[in-house]
């Protein structure tokens, strides 16, 4: 998910809905569904990715290595030759073609920052790892979805609702405006399932409409293809030596004081 679509998630907190029945969070929609993608140790794919703001349309093109635990490799070639490798202890990132790059420690990385490290490829983990471990909210079903659950995380987070179709799998994310519940500010549809293990899905269609404070309206579209789950994946896929030869890192304040002296 672009920036833009993310920075919703950081700028708006919302409260719960009032009168439904709250369970603990080892009984919630989203710890299943956590547990289940647990069983996914590797991931290789090929992921797609269309922005449409106010019809300016980018497309993004990746192919992604992850590995359990900490290990992640992105090669990025359009609209530009971005590279982020994770090697269980470090996040580098840099631009093909360039002298430097970024590191940052995951000891020291946001907490943004670590969900976009430690979610699955190719699923809604950026999504349910931010409500792990909090209370539900059970919501009145519909037609279409037989289960509904709302969170509450702490903000600046909105109000999160989760709805399962008829097999248990999270076909819907949903946030809600403050000040009138049925205000919706996003929404994530997936589709295109693939069981790539026994009871465990992966949508291979991601539809995301997302609409900002100032009424502009972004709508993304996330195809993945390509994909291998729980092929093994050896240390050389995340060696940084190896894929980011040459490059000379440094730290993101580092980097920023560069980047002011060649202003």
């Amino acid at each position: 998910m672009n920036a833009r679509i993310l920075g919703v998630w950081m700028t708006i907190g919302l409260p719960a809905l009032a009168g439904s029945v709250r369970s603990s969070a080892a009984e919630t929609l989203a710890e299943r569904l956590l547990a289940e993608n647990e069983r996914i140790q590797t991931v290789r794919c090929e992921i797609r990715r269309e922005t449409d703001m106010s019809g300016r349309i980018t497309t993004m093109l990746s192919r992604v290595w992850y590995r359990r635990p900490d290990r992640m490799r992105v090669v990025t070639e359009a609209p530009a030759p971005r590279r982020i490798l994770v090697d269980g202890a470090v996040i580098y990132k840099w631009i093909e073609g360039q002298p430097e790059g970024v590191r940052l420690p995951l000891a020291d990385a946001s907490a943004a920052e670590l969900v976009q490290v430690r979610r699955v490829p190719g699923t809604a983990e950026e999504y349910l790892l931010r409500l792990r471990g909090l209370p539900e909210t059970e919501l009145p079903p519909t037609a279409e979805f037989p289960v509904r659950r709302g969170y509450e995380p702490p903000e600046p987070h909105p109000y999160t609702v989760l709805s399962a179709d008829d097999l248990g799998r999270l076909a819907r994310v949903e946030f809600f405006d403050p000040a009138n519940r049925t205000n919706r500010l996003l929404r994530a549809d997936f589709s295109g399932w693939k069981e790539v293990q026994p009871g465990c899905w992966i949508a291979v269609t991601h539809k995301t409409s997302v609409r900002g404070r100032d009424g502009t309206v972004a709508e993304e579209t996330l195809r993945v293809s390509g994909l291998a789950i729980n092929e093994p994946l050896d240390d050389t896929q995340f060696d940084v030596a190896r894929w980011a030869a040459g490059i000379t890192f440094l730290s993101p304040d580092e980097m920023s004081a560069r980047l002011r002296e060649r202003e």
